[in-house]
Order: structure tokens, then sequence, then C-alpha cells
């Protein structure tokens, strides 16, 4: 948020690297350099919201997006090294022991939120190409912003849920029901009782913004909101296949929480192994003849109107 010539308002509310490069900068009562980097090939936009461990540079991983060393530059008034190929580069402090109020903004929620973490930014240089690109995004519900909120944490849960759950078929973070950051669609082959539970409980230990996790069978089509409905209607008993824990870690940004925490919900939508209702369905060779039908139907003259 620009705030003056040489004040700007930056939010660190995802509480991951900045969040707590700027924690321990505070600590010791010095500002955080920083370089704010506009306008960057897609791979670096990819790479940037990786979720690789503390220990593991993004740098790197652009790298292998690109297939080849990611370039970089120095800064002039900051120690840091950027993506040469930037458009804008704005380097500067975020200041310590300093929030002001910004916002409101709208937010991948939906809603308007002048919620965050409120922390100030004082430029110290702007570095740009000439006839500079400024990037920006259709911030809000949209797929655009949600997209970016979503990818990277479906390919985080298909790496994690692999390890526990052998028979894994797919994974979802749905982008408009589910604001590309709360809901968790997870569809597995049942091999044992208990393994939805597992993947309810390896989920919500793995992003904080997770609420709702809905653990379907291979035979529910989890890009189909309707279809995991379905199972949650005809499948579940709420005495005996909800998980729920309260008081967990959640987002400032999420509208019902007041204080940043979460409960969080588990929905085991799996028929047991044992006997169970048998699911209706019709013949290929019926939908076939059916569609064909239609077929001939569709392409009959249409017959002219009376009267006129």
């Amino acid at each position: 948020m620009v705030k003056g010539p040489r004040r700007l308002g930056i939010s660190l509310h995802s509480r991951r690297r900045l969040f707590e490069y700027f924690r321990r900068a505070e600590e010791q009562q010095r500002p955080l350099e920083v370089a704010v980097v506009l306008g960057v090939p897609p791979a670096v936009s990819l790479g940037s919201i990786a979720f690789p461990p503390p220990d593991v540079g993004k740098f790197a991983i652009i790298g292998g997006l690109l297939g080849e060393p990611l370039e970089l530059a120095r800064c002039r008034t900051v120690d840091l090294a950027v993506p040469r190929w930037a458009e804008i580069v704005i380097e500067g402090h975020i200041l310590p022991g300093v929030r002001e109020k910004e916002g409101p903004f709208g937010e991948f929620t939906g809603y308007a939120s002048t919620r965050g973490t409120e922390n100030v930014l004082v430029p110290t240089a702007i570095q740009y190409r000439d006839a500079a690109i400024y990037q920006s995004h259709n911030a809000g519900l949209s797929l655009e912003h949600c997209m970016f909120l979503a990818f990277p944490r479906e390919v985080m849960l298909t790496q994690l849920l692999r390890r526990t759950i052998p028979n894994l078929k797919a994974v979802r973070v749905p982008i408009r029901s589910g604001c590309g950051s709360f809901h968790v669609y997870v569809s597995i082959r049942k091999t044992a009782e208990g393994q939805a539970k597992q993947a309810i409980m390896t989920v919500l230990g793995a992003d904080h913004y997770f609420k709702h996790v809905i653990v379907v069978d291979d035979d529910i089509d989890i890009f189909n909101d309707e279809e995991v409905l379905w199972a949650v209607a005809t499948r579940v008993q709420a005495d005996k296949d909800l998980v729920i824990a309260s008081g967990g870690m959640g987002t400032l940004l999420d509208p019902s929480s007041p204080d940043g925490t979460s409960a969080k919900l588990g929905i085991d939508a799996t028929r047991p192994l044992g006997p169970f209702a048998a699911r209706l369905t019709l013949p290929e060779a019926a939908i076939a003849r059916a569609r064909a039908l239609l077929g001939l139907a569709a392409a009959s003259p249409t017959p002219p109107p009376s009267g006129r």
C-alpha cells in the first residue's frame, strides 16, 4: 500500500519465511533488508510460491523450472540478490517496532479486509528497465489470485500423502468453493480402515490455512463439488466420521477468525470396507445407445412452424 513518496505498507500475513526473518530482525531491534520484485517470468512466480524446507533456497527451485541457472543481479542499497530480468525492483527496509493501519483490500476470501501484520516498508531505491511493465493480478476471489494459492498446496499434499497412503488417487484444493486455501478434497482407494482419518490428520498438519478436509473413495470425482457433497450426504454419519480440533493456527485473513486461530474439521466420506449399498450405474452399452438416439434426434430436420 502506497502511503507516501517514501513509505509503503507491507503485510507478512502468511507467517512463512519473510515473517520469520522479520521477527528475528525485530528481536534485535534492526530493520530487515528486503527487495520487492515486480514483473518476472512465470517460472520465477511459480518457484516463489513453492513450500520447500527452510534450508532449501527458492532460487534453486526456479532454476530447476527454467532448466538452467537463474541469473541474478545485486541490489544497490541492500545486500540482496534478485532475478536479473525483473521489470521493477523496489529496495528498502521493513521497520522494527512500527505498525500502521492499512487497507481495506480485496482478498482471496471474497471479502474486503483491513487485517494484516501492518508492517511499514521504507524504500531506499527503485531500479527498473526501460519501458518497464508493472505486473499485477486480479485480486480477490478470482482464478488469477486463488490459482497461485491452490496449485503449490496440491503439489505439497500429493507428496506428503503418497508417503502414508499407498493408493492415493488425487488431491484437490478447490479454488472457488474453498478460496484456494481452506478446503481440501482427497480421493483414495481405501484398503484399510483408518486410512481416511490418517489422510485427514496429515493434511491438517501440513498447512495452517487448511480448515476443512473431505476424504472420499476413488469412484468420486473430486473435481466436481456436487459429487463430493453427494458422498458426504450418503456415506457420512457425523457421530463417527468427523474429526474436529479446536484452537489450531489459522490466518488473520479468514473473516470467521477474529484472533487468527481456527477450528479444523475432517470428514471421512469413504465407504466402510464391509458390506455397503451398491451405487447405481448404467451399462456403457445403454449410455452409448442413448447418446446415439439423442444425436439422431438432434440431426433430424425441424418441421416448419404451422400457420404463417
